[in-house]
């Protein structure tokens, strides 16, 4: 005789004994007790002629239900087969735990790290809890408009208020957790919820900023349009943090506010630019740019997120479509990797842009002040305003003697000359008389 061990929720035993029954086999049931949820063991007994044939209708089954499924052999002595985790056990992190244990012996704080202090199972039933709904496009309406009306306010409070509201967090989580487990009808679901989220806020914002026709490019706004490295990095702890928070025991709200930074004010952003392109006031060029750096933030973070998952030991359950779960997830981190490593190439440009814009800006600011200073001149106020095709300069400078002229012509057209680019370098001198 032999054992196989199905953990699924009770309402699904019905339908397990009319297949113990097809199949000759006898069926019991154990309530879970250690899980927070409806699930159930149900262990079927079966010999070995009509093994076979109960493994594929098990089969069959688990490919058409949506709910989460744990299918384990057990071996005749009534053990598990080598290897084979128990259910709601998850012995992967173990192995790493006892490896790293080995190498820096320091295995207990490893192992406390490594191994989720939440069951697989309760972590599978709260990634599936993902609905679209009512509330959840209320929630992204509003943190959208949050956003936006931060941003053109250049208020950075607000923008923080809007991700505390914002619910990106929930299928963000849930859409890496699904890759993991190879769950693609969970993958789409997830994916769909932050389009439409994402879709929300982006629209919103269009419509909030038509409404404020003299707002102007603010600071805040102009910094989501620059991506660079440091936004990725800052979307890479965030995924990390956001993981390591589902599985286990600390306050995901706090989290979600960082996972919302890396995405919420950049769509909010596209949102904005599209807007003031519409009236002539901006290029759909700093529109791309905000939409880029949300798509690689978002694209990180889950990247993030299944590395820390599967360290973690999340990874596709011993069950009879096990290969086609591996497969999956083999498939989606090719795909998410490729994914980022294309998104890269524009970040990396961008970076090494700002990296040699302020580059100039440095050492231009140096010889400008440098040519005051040999001039007697001291300066009061420096503002210097990079844009893509020229250099401005405005400088306040003062002085206890007499001033009768400084040549800010001359030093256009050596700045201009040094750092090939045009300068436009507009000066105010003022005396300052000692009483």
């Amino acid at each position: 005789m032999k054992k196989i061990r199905v953990t699924i929720g009770e309402k699904y035993g019905s339908y397990l004994e009319t297949l113990a029954k097809s199949t000759g086999a006898t069926i019991s049931k154990l309530k879970n007790a250690d899980l927070e949820t409806d699930n159930a063991i149900f262990t079927f007994t079966v010999n070995k002629e009509q093994f076979d044939n109960l493994i594929a209708k098990i089969d069959k089954f688990v490919k058409k239900c949506s709910a989460y499924t744990q299918v384990t052999l057990v071996e005749e002595n009534g053990s598990k087969p080598k290897n084979e985790p128990e259910v709601g056990e998850l012995d992967a992190p173990k192995k790493h735990a006892s490896y790293f244990k080995d190498i820096f012996s320091n295995g207990k704080k490893l192992n406390d790290i490594l191994i989720p202090h939440i069951s697989f199972d309760d972590l599978y039933v709260s990634a599936n809890s993902f609905k679209i709904t009512i509330d959840y496009m209320l929630l992204c309406f509003l943190a959208g408009m949050l956003a936006t009306l931060g941003l053109l306010a250049n208020n950075m409070a607000v923008v923080v208020g809007s991700m505390i509201v914002s619910p990106f967090l929930q299928p963000l989580i849930s859409a890496a957790f699904s890759i993991n487990v190879g769950d693609f009808d969970l993958f789409k679901k997830s994916v769909v919820g932050l389009i439409f989220g994402i879709f929300t806020v982006i629209i919103f914002s269009v419509i909030v900023t038509l409404f404020f026709p003299w707002a102007t490019l603010t600071s805040e706004i102009i910094t989501r349009t620059n991506p660079t490295v440091l936004d990725v990095s800052i979307a890479l702890a965030a995924g990390i943090a956001a993981a390591f928070a589902f599985t286990s025991k600390f306050d995901e709200s706090l989290v979600g506010v960082a996972v919302a930074a890396a995405f919420l004010p950049p769509a909010s952003t596209t949102g904005i630019l599209l807007a003031m392109f519409l009236s002539g006031e901006a290029t759909i060029f700093l529109s791309f740019n905000a939409l880029l750096l949300m798509t690689i933030n978002m694209i990180t973070m889950a990247f993030a997120a299944m590395v820390v998952f599967w360290l973690r030991g999340i990874r596709p359950r011993w069950t009879t479509n096990e290969k086609k779960a591996i497969s999956n997830l083999g498939t989606a981190v090719k795909y998410t990797f490729f994914l980022i490593l294309v998104f890269s190439i524009p970040i990396a440009y961008m970076t090494l842009n700002t990296v040699h814009n302020k580059t100039i800006e440095t050492q231009a600011k140096k010889q400008i002040t440098d040519s005051f200073t040999n001039a007697g001149l001291k300066i009061e106020k420096f503002a210097l305003t990079n844009s893509s095709n020229f250099i401005t300069v405005n400088v306040t400078a003062y002085s206890e003697q007499e001033i009768l002229f400084f040549d800010n012509k001359a030093l256009e057209k050596k700045m201009t000359e040094k750092f090939n680019i045009p300068f436009e370098i507009n000066v105010t001198l003022i005396k300052v008389q000692n009483f």
